[in-house]
């Protein structure tokens, strides 16, 4: 799952990251040592490709969608990792709850773009246009909006098209 975009979206990815690598450690038998290279290396490839929407392989589980991975077996593994290092529970069922929205609607940073360039125009996927340009430089300051909001971004909305760019 990518950083940010806002400081809460960040610590949200670090409580997500320590809960699971606490977790992970205590393993008598980690992932990594279920997971062939390969399957790693295609695991990385994948959510490089597709990243929310990526079907990767893990271990029991077969090849697995990655929001549903994080949502029905990661998440509990991360609180208990972080309960375990004695983490105020309140704050851990609020990060963990970001993650967990995010993983339901799918919206990151990168799929926020996506979708809000999308929503502006059809047109905006040319090269080097005026309406891309423009389009682009209004998905900057959209973004630089909901970023200076604070709010985790999978609760940006995306542009009314009623204002799309012309």
């Amino acid at each position: 799952l990518p950083a940010g975009p806002t400081a809460t979206d960040m610590v949200a990815d670090a409580a997500f990251y320590y809960g699971m690598v606490n977790y992970l450690s205590e393993q008598n038998r980690p992932v990594w040592s279920r997971l062939s290279f390969k399957e790693a290396r295609s695991n990385f490839y994948e959510g490089c490709r597709n990243g929310m929407f990526a079907r990767i392989t893990w271990p029991t589980l077969g090849k697995i969608d990655v929001a549903k991975l994080v949502r029905n077996h990661l998440l509990e593994r991360a609180q208990k990792g972080l309960q375990d290092l004695k983490v105020d529970q309140d704050l851990i069922d609020y990060y963990l709850g970001i993650i967990e929205q995010r993983a339901a609607t799918r919206q990151n940073g990168a799929v926020w773009q996506m979708r809000t360039l999308s929503a502006m125009n059809p047109s905006v996927s040319k090269p080097d246009t005026e309406t891309r340009r423009d389009a682009l430089a209004r998905l900057v300051d959209l973004y630089i909006e909901n970023q200076e909001s604070g709010k985790p971004v999978h609760t940006w909305p995306i542009i009314d098209p009623e204002h799309r760019s012309n």
